[in-house]
C-alpha cells in the first residue's frame, strides 16, 4: 500500500500550521483526524516526522525531506483542481426571467440552444423582480420595461403586441364579420397589474365604449387557463406569450388589431461583472431566435 493522498495534505496542512488544532481548523476536521492522520502515516514510513515539544511541533530530519518533496506537489493538485472546478462553473448558465415569458416563448426554442450547446447547464428562476443580478451570482435576466434598471446593461429584444383572443368554441358565437364592435358587451379577462390595456386596444379597434371588464389575473399563465376553460370570455395576451396557443389550435385571434404598450422585453445582465462563456453563447442564440420570431410575427 502507498501513502493515503489524505495523509500527505494532513501533514502538509499541519507543518503550514504548526500545530494539530490549526491544522484540523483549516481542514474542517477534528483534532483527534488529524493526530490519527499524522499517526497513519508516520506508521506507514516508519519514520518519525514531527517532535512534540511543550512549545509546539517541530519537524525532525525525515520530516522536513518529505514536506520539500511534497510540498509544491500538494500545491499543483489543488490547483488543477480548482482549474476544474472552475471550468465546470463556467459551463452553467443561470438565467432569471418572467414566468409567462420562459414557459410560453423562452422553453420551447430553448431545444436549439440544447443542441448547439450541450456542455451547458441552464439554471432558470422565474418571477418579477429585478433581482441584484450579481450579487445572486446570476448571468443574465430577460425582463420587461423600459430599458432602465441601475447596474444592468438592457439590450433591446423586441415589443410586445396585444391581441385579443378566445376559445374555438366562442368563436362561433360571435358575428366577427361586424367587426371589433361586437365585444362591446362581452366578458373580458384582463390583466390586474395593467387593467387600461382593454381601453387602448378599444382605442386602436375604433370601438366607441368602454370595455366589460370582468375577472382579473395577475399571471398571464393562470389568464391562458382561464381562457381555455370558459368559452365565452375573450382576452387580450402579448403575442409572444399566445403564439404557440394559436399554432396549435387551443385559442384563436379574433381580430388583426394590435395594442402595443409601453415598454419592451429586454435582455439584461450586470455592467461590473465579466460575462462568462455560456453567457457568450447564449446571447448570440437568443437574438437571432429574436430575428427569427419578429420576422415571423409580423409577415
Amino acid at each position: 500500500m502507498r501513502a493515503s493522498l489524505k495523509g500527505i495534505r494532513t501533514f502538509v496542512a499541519t507543518v503550514r500550521a504548526r500545530s494539530f488544532t490549526q491544522a484540523a481548523s483549516t481542514l474542517h476536521v477534528s483534532q483527534g483526524a488529524v493526530s490519527q492522520q499524522i499517526a497513519r502515516l508516520e506508521d506507514y514510513l516508519g519514520v518519525l516526522l514531527f517532535e512534540r515539544s511543550p512549545r509546539g511541533l517541530n519537524l525532525t530530519t525525515h520530516g522536513r525531506r518529505l514536506f520539500l518533496a511534497v510540498g509544491e506537489s500538494i500545491d499543483r493538485i489543488d490547483q488543477a483542481v480548482d482549474a476544474v472546478r472552475i471550468r465546470e462553473r463556467q459551463q452553467q448558465l443561470t438565467l432569471t426571467t418572467l414566468n409567462s415569458f420562459a414557459a410560453q416563448w423562452l422553453m420551447p426554442r430553448m431545444i436549439e440552444f440544447e443542441r448547439r450547446h450541450p456542455n451547458i447547464r441552464l439554471r432558470c428562476e422565474t418571477g418579477a423582480a429585478t433581482w441584484d443580478l450579481a450579487s445572486m451570482n446570476v448571468d443574465a435576466g430577460i425582463r420587461f420595461g423600459n430599458g432602465q434598471w441601475p447596474g444592468l446593461k438592457a439590450e433591446f429584444m423586441f415589443e410586445e403586441k396585444l391581441v385579443p383572443v378566445a376559445a374555438p368554441a366562442f368563436l362561433e358565437t360571435l358575428s366577427l364579420e361586424d367587426g371589433p364592435n361586437v365585444l362591446k358587451d362581452v366578458a373580458l379577462i384582463y390583466d390586474l397589474d395593467v387593467p387600461t390595456r382593454w381601453g387602448e386596444w378599444f382605442v386602436a379597434a375604433g370601438i366607441d365604449a368602454a370595455p366589460n371588464l370582468a375577472h382579473g389575473y395577475s399571471d398571464n399563465l393562470v389568464m391562458l387557463s382561464a381562457l381555455r376553460c370558459n368559452p365565452d370570455r375573450v382576452g387580450l395576451v402579448g403575442s409572444c406569450i399566445i403564439d404557440r396557443e394559436l399554432l396549435e389550435g387551443r385559442l384563436v385571434r379574433l381580430f388583426d388589431t394590435a395594442a402595443t404598450p409601453e415598454g419592451a422585453y429586454y435582455l439584461v445582465y450586470p455592467t461590473d461583472v465579466t460575462v462568462s462563456e455560456p453567457f457568450v453563447a447564449f446571447r448570440a442564440w437568443l437574438f437571432e431566435a429574436v430575428a427569427t420570431y419578429v420576422a415571423e410575427r409580423d409577415t
